[in-house]
């Protein structure tokens, strides 16, 4: 269609969108950076007057974008729900903006894994940009870590305090959820399928889609192979800070009942076009 338009061949619309995207990238160093510490600390105000839950500088979680199925290795890339994808992992702030951003692991990857190669990793292992007293907070997918809430498994023996803090992260972690779905909203192949063989340009559209689609910076980042960290030490100084979160929270008077959003007409869409997309995926 871009070559009817501008009566140009097949061949060189494809070499000229490529240069353009590859273009933007090499640019993305002016858009493209991790909140400073006064920035962090006003989403951390936000949240927690919002929601209660202290502390929060992001919130991460990971989405799979449905592809067509690749030449090469194509059993790789079928996730859990038997369809083939591409990994996205984004964090957002109290605005849903995305400040965080890594694409292009095949689907069959889980979630942590996606976590533990990307350059976030580093940021969490070296503690850079956060404070003692900050962090970001995701799913039950993930690893409990220093600066990495995520909720208590419930094994149907939680305490009312644990309950509470699930609930309220939960609440709080809504946002990105909201993020991700006015993102496949704005671009609707992302809710459908995006019908690119070549697997590895798409991290290169994914980008660009979502420095286009934000207009706070998005990190893009590259697979990091440093050694993992030493999960033992870690979830024991990891495990203390969420004792004390929860400790808090049962002393404010932001319990259960203030763990809530209002959500906009945008967000409401973005919610009702994510559900039906996962209802269609099923």
């Amino acid at each position: 269609s871009v070559g009817d338009r501008f009566n140009v061949g097949r061949a060189t619309a494809v070499r000229s969108v490529r240069r353009v995207i590859k273009a933007l990238l090499k640019l993305k160093d002016r858009f493209i950076q991790w909140p400073n510490d006064e920035r962090a600390r006003v989403t951390a105000n936000e949240l927690e007057r919002t929601t209660g839950f202290p502390g929060v500088t992001g919130v991460l979680d990971g989405t799979h974008i449905k592809i067509a199925s690749p030449k090469h290795n194509s059993e790789s890339y079928i996730n859990r729900k038997n369809f083939h994808s591409i990994q996205l992992q984004v964090v957002c702030d109290e605005t849903r903006q995305f400040t965080y951003c890594y694409v292009g692991q095949p689907g069959s990857v889980h979630d942590q894994r996606v976590l533990r190669i990307s350059t976030l990793q580093t940021k969490l292992n070296n503690k850079t940009g956060f404070s003692e007293d900050t962090h970001l907070i995701a799913d039950a997918a993930y690893a409990l870590q220093d600066h990495l809430m995520v909720p208590y498994k419930d094994n149907g023996h939680l305490t009312r305090e644990q309950k509470n803090y699930n609930y309220c992260l939960s609440a709080t972690r809504t946002i990105i959820e909201r993020s991700i779905g006015l993102l496949k909203c704005r671009f609707r192949s992302l809710l459908d399928r995006l019908d690119m063989k070549r697997t590895d340009l798409i991290p290169y559209y994914m980008y660009n889609g979502l420095l286009y689609f934000t207009q706070f910076p998005v990190i893009a980042s590259t697979p990091n192979n440093r050694e993992s960290i030493n999960n033992r030490m870690r979830n024991r100084t990891a495990e203390r800070k969420r004792q004390q979160i929860i400790h808090n929270l049962a002393k404010s008077t932001n319990t259960l009942t203030s763990c809530s959003f209002q959500m906009t007409a945008d967000d409401l869409l973005a919610v009702s076009s994510t559900s039906s997309s996962k209802c269609n995926s099923s």
